[in-house]
């Protein structure tokens, strides 16, 4: 394996060549750890995984895993793919990696092997192995980058947790319209569509597509789909009265769609086309159906836009099971879509073509008021966390570290209050709304509690704003506090780096899986117990039986997994809690200083 050329540059000093010869050691080494890894001989399947490797070199802008800045980073980037299988049946997965790097990165890089293996279980133990102690031994000099290859162990062999979450398959709506009879030809000074006879497609009273600049050629929509579309002028009997609107035109060369209030058809989705959806639009966005020709979002649950603001279509997500598209509200004059952050979200379900879990703000709680504990008072304090290099934080009183301690301590009595009874009331109450309610407040009275200890909970646990948070921890970036916020949304920030940032890599990781999972779990309760309310339950059996395994799952997640890693980063003694506060929140004020 080679990395290459333009990726070495200065980069290559001794320390960074003994890394970069280091891996390959590495990964030996994890294999031949384990006897078990060893492919019998008459086994027919095996599996592994491929990786490569270059040295960085700093630049000024990154532009790929090899380019990286000046300032702390590391020396040494690992490409490593997902579990491969390595025999008779793969995919050509040397040819995918090469691919997949080139197509992405800009990369030309060879992979080398780790395998062969009996099982994808094993292959995955073995990577797992592999990354913990590489960034163990270089302590973050190290830079992995994963690549997707094929999601083979997921198609071939997924477990029973994998099994609960593949929602069930959308059918294939776009077949008809899986062909390009069709042709797009473009000369010198002309341009056209052109169908099978040879005739020429245009859009009525449009005489030369070609114009000015060649503006109005036409354009084929998807790749593999027989949709074509025109930029066209307005001129009063076309879409209006002035500047530019959009014909498309399906595989007959009839036309489908006007789309009279924008020329725009985003590439960001063209995942959606295997869906048969097309996203029309630029400031507000909708969702156009072409094997039905017509609008399927409907009316768009959002209101009083003003000037800046715009709405625009995300790509497909889980939720609940279910496969929704995104719908989200921006209030930014940016002229780039996706540059800003939205601040609201809907989804869009496309199992049932309409809008659920509009989230224009967070859903109100269902929880009756109640006073809060005393040490609580706490919060209200006047306290400038980044003052005298947050020296607040080691004063001899301890009460930074007595707030996380009670807030601990009060989440964990009340949410075990909850849950240990929680499976008997679920099937006490799936036929009563009434009972179906008090659970909801009780389950909605701990997300308070538990804001104490993760920014941003606060709301029903299966609130967007919620699920934001677990993504997140996911992806080991918890949110940082802004200026001006109070003293305690530092003390969570700096709380949630010591789980999922500390220095033991291999347990930041699973704090991060932990913490998502929870929080996931909580919103899957949350969300069956309003599913349970509604009148229009067609199996309410079944559904009972599905919340009261989840509700089981949130215990076991709590008790087995969350609850150990806030105990550890809480109570651990050395160092101090107080120390590891005051080290985090100082960083992150020297960071906003900068």
């Amino acid at each position: 394996m080679s990395a290459p050329e333009h990726a070495r540059g200065p980069g290559g000093t001794k320390w960074i060549r003994a890394m970069a010869a280091g891996f390959a050691a590495i990964v030996s080494v994890s294999l031949l750890a384990t006897p078990a890894l060893a492919k019998p001989a008459d086994e027919a399947e095996s599996w592994g995984y491929l990786h490569a490797q270059c040295w960085q070199e700093q630049v000024a802008q990154p532009r790929n895993i090899c380019e990286v800045g000046p300032h702390e980073e590391p020396g040494l980037a690992i490409i490593v793919s997902n579990i491969v299988r390595l025999d008779g049946k793969a995919f050509d997965p040397h040819a995918r990696f090469t691919a997949e790097l080139k197509r992405l990165h800009g990369l030309d890089m060879e992979p080398r092997e780790a395998g062969p293996m009996a099982s994808w279980q094993l292959a995955e133990a073995a990577q797992v192995d592999a990354m913990r102690i590489t960034r163990r031994v270089e302590k973050g000099k190290v830079a992995v980058l994963a690549l997707s290859l094929e999601p083979e162990r997921l198609a071939d062999e997924p477990n029973a947790e994998e099994i609960d979450r593949i929602p069930p398959p959308l059918p294939d709506v776009t077949a008809a319209w899986q062909d390009e009879a069709l042709t797009v030809w473009r000369a010198d000074t002309t341009c056209g569509l052109r169908d099978a006879n040879g005739g020429n497609v245009l859009p009525p009273l449009v005489a030369d597509p070609f114009g000015e600049a060649g503006e109005g050629c036409p354009f084929q929509v998807a790749q593999g789909y027989g949709l074509y579309a025109f930029h066209v002028a307005r001129n009063g009997a076309i879409c209006g009265e002035d500047g530019v609107c959009t014909e498309i035109y399906g595989p007959d060369g009839n036309q489908l769609l006007v789309a009279d209030y924008s020329p725009n058809l985003l590439p960001a989705h063209r995942s959606l086309h295997s869906l048969g959806l097309l996203v029309t639009g630029d400031r507000i966005q909708r969702l156009w159906s072409f094997p039905e020709r017509r609008y399927i979002s409907g009316t768009l649950p959002f209101f009083d836009l003003g000037p800046d603001e715009r709405v625009l279509i995300g790509d497909t997500t889980i939720r609940h099971n279910r496969v929704a598209v995104t719908f989200e509200r921006y209030r930014s004059p940016a002229a780039e879509a996706f540059s800003d952050t939205a601040d609201e979200y809907a989804l869009f379900f496309l199992d049932t073509r309409r809008f659920e879990d509009v989230v224009l703000a967070d859903a109100p709680s269902a929880a009756p008021p109640e006073e809060p504990p005393a040490f609580a008072g706490y919060e209200s304090e006047m306290i400038d966390a980044c003052a005298d290099d947050s020296a607040w934080l080691l004063s001899e009183d301890r009460r930074a570290g007595q707030y996380l301690e009670n807030s601990y301590y009060e989440f964990d009595k009340r949410f075990r209050a909850v849950t240990g009874t929680l499976t008997r009331d679920i099937a006490e109450a799936g036929t009563d709304p009434a009972r179906l309610s008090t659970l909801e407040a009780r389950l909605d009275a701990v997300m308070p509690r538990l804001a104490r200890l993760l920014t941003g909970v606060a709301a029903p646990a299966d609130s967007l704003s919620v699920a934001r948070v677990a993504g997140a921890f996911e992806l080991q970036s918890p949110e940082r506090p802004a200026p001006g916020e109070p003293h305690t949304a530092w003390l969570r920030a700096a709380l949630a780096q010591e789980m999922v940032l500390g220095e033991d890599y291999a347990a930041a990781d699973l704090a991060g899986e932990t913490i998502d999972a929870f929080l996931t779990s909580l919103g899957k309760v949350r969300y069956g117990l309003r599913t349970l309310a509604r009148a229009d339950v067609e199996d309410r059996e079944a559904e009972i039986s599905a919340l009261q395994r989840e509700a089981r799952g949130l215990e076991d997640i709590w008790r087995k997994d969350f609850r150990p890693v806030l105990k550890r980063t809480i109570f651990a003694e050395a160092p101090p809690l107080a120390q590891r506060l005051h080290r985090r929140v100082r960083d992150m004020c020297s960071d906003l200083r900068q």
